[in-house]
């Protein structure tokens, strides 16, 4: 007997995976702990037919055909795909997944085949293509942005740069070599415009850019998981279509079995006299009915041999008696 905790694990794992392939409908655990194939198929269909729409077009290109089918035909194809594709050898045979009982096989079971198509559905999935976040031009921009404010915040340092306690001829040669510069215009060459302080602003806000990348990554996978919903539905309508199309075409042939041959009144009864004659034919040629004729034969002889010994006995009485009353 299967320990409850055994199958409690198990039911956890499933539900991971089930949250993996973002499985819609609810759960019902009295019936997966039971064992019931009824929760077990809406699970299994699901994952092959609508998660990945890439492996779903495989199947079907491998003649794989899940979709409007009974329970025990949809089975039927899991387990040939099950062997074909995947090489998979199932615990349960057919007879045991549609039982009641055998839970923790049937939820190991159904947890190997969303692995499996897990798998298959990296393996064929396009990898995505993302751009990396570059930062080196922001910064190349904020370094790049304003050459002279850097060729000024440096000037002064070379121009004042004084050796310990410098001595005035020293200052004063300084001053000589510069003397186009004057304190104010020093100061002024220390101030950064407006335009300056924007560019070093923009910059400093890498994170912003981040924030909007990250924002459009997540707006284009709602976007693909949608699209792949959709095309999941146009692969069941193309299913769909072409099972209606089977379907009329095998009433067509139906009804062109089926035709009705008309011919005339006068060979028709030809073709009735002609059955009658061979079915008389048969019934002659048979010699239980030949000996039933000739009985037949002898019994109307005697017949008409008494009836005709009856007549001439009444007739000689006539003739006796005519004489006497004359």
């Amino acid at each position: 007997m299967i320990s409850t905790g055994d199958v409690h694990s198990g039911l956890r794992k499933l539900e991971s995976l089930l949250r993996v392939i973002r499985y819609p409908e609810d759960l019902d655990y009295n019936k997966l702990s039971k064992g019931d194939p009824s929760a077990f198929l809406p699970i299994v269909s699901f994952t092959l037919t609508t998660f990945s729409p890439p492996f779903a077009e495989q199947l079907l290109t491998a003649g794989f055909e899940l979709i409007g089918k009974t329970d025990l035909r949809f089975t039927d194809t899991l387990y040939k795909l099950l062997r074909d594709i995947f090489y998979y050898k199932p615990v349960l045979t057919k007879q045991q997944f549609f039982q009641l009982g055998f839970s923790q096989r049937k939820i190991s079971f159904i947890c190997d085949i969303i692995t499996l198509v897990l798998q298959k559905h990296n393996q064929l999935k396009k990898p995505k293509v993302r751009r990396p976040v570059s930062h080196s031009n922001v910064r190349e921009e904020s370094h790049t942005a304003n050459p002279d404010a850097r060729s000024i915040s440096t000037e002064p340092f070379i121009v004042n740069l004084p050796e310990t306690q410098s001595s005035p001829t020293t200052m004063v040669s300084s001053a000589e070599e510069f003397p186009s510069r004057t304190p104010h215009s020093d100061e002024d060459s220390f101030i950064p415009s407006r335009n300056e302080m924007t560019k070093v602003r923009r910059a400093e806000e890498p994170n912003e850019n981040t924030v909007c990348l990250s924002e459009m990554d997540r707006r284009l996978s709602t976007l693909e998981d949608q699209l792949n919903q959709v095309l999941s539905g146009l692969n069941k309508l193309d299913i769909l279509e072409k099972r209606l199309d089977e379907i009329k075409n095998w009433k067509s042939t139906d009804k062109n079995d089926k035709e009705v041959i008309t011919i005339s009144r006068e060979s028709w009864e030809n073709l009735m006299g002609r059955v009658l004659l061979l079915e008389t034919k048969l019934e002659l040629k048979d010699p239980k009915s030949l000996q039933f004729c000739e009985d037949d034969l002898k019994g109307m002889l005697g017949r008409i041999t008494n009836m005709l010994k009856s007549t001439s006995g009444l007739l000689r009485k006539e003739e006796s008696s005519a004489p006497a009353l004359s």
